[in-house]
């Protein structure tokens, strides 16, 4: 079995790492810190299971996880999730990974969720399963969907909501125009929108 382990963190990859070698000892362990390292090492090793930080697939994710398995249909993903898992928006659980494991997991969860994972080729907590279905049906609240973005998307967010162009909120605060369409697009992902429009009624502006 090889398992590839991506994130931009040396020290988590270290951290999974270990993890891992405490459910399951006769496999090959992979490291990448970008996406393109996760696209290019499952197309020359045989990977069977992967583990990735939420940020690597961030911008687009169902896009992302949908290539990968493209590339190799056989693979799982086990998706290290940096919030609790009560926030995990509709986008993320429906992005087609494999199960989730939140960074705010205890050792002994993690080492369960893993050992599941690499038992099963899945692992879904009661929570996320229990969210999966009032999500259908029930939208986050504004409190709760502001809460996953970061200050300065926040900052960001609040011009767009004011109505700004791109350029406009790049000469307010500095910053080069394709930086703001940066931080556009993790707001998008991170809220599960694909317009201004969405993200209008999916904060409850409108």
């Amino acid at each position: 079995m090889n398992i590839l382990i991506a994130d931009q963190s040396e020290v988590t990859r270290f951290g999974v790492k270990l993890v891992i070698k405490q459910v399951k000892k006769i496999f090959q362990i992979f490291e990448a810190s970008t996406y393109t390292e996760v696209v290019d090492t499952i197309r020359r090793e045989d990977i069977s299971s992967l583990f990735v930080n939420y940020s690597i697939l961030d911008t687009q994710l169902n896009q992302a996880v949908h290539t990968l398995m493209v590339i190799s249909p056989n693979l799982k993903v086990l998706l290290l999730y940096p919030y609790r898992e009560d926030h995990l928006v509709p986008h993320v659980l429906n992005s087609g990974v494999h199960g989730y494991l939140s960074f705010n997991a205890s050792l002994s969860d993690s080492v369960s969720a893993i050992s599941s994972f690499l038992r099963m080729g899945k692992h879904f907590s009661a929570d996320i399963l229990q969210n999966k279905k009032i999500m259908s049906d029930t939208p986050l609240s504004r409190e709760v969907l502001l809460s996953l973005l970061s200050p300065k998307e926040k900052e960001i967010l609040s011009h767009f909501l004011d109505g700004k162009e791109t350029h406009t909120i790049a000469e307010a605060l500095n910053i080069k125009s394709s930086t703001v369409y940066t931080y556009k697009f993790r707001i998008f992902s991170k809220l599960g929108v694909r317009n201004l429009v969405q993200l209008s009624e999916v904060i409850q502006i409108m």
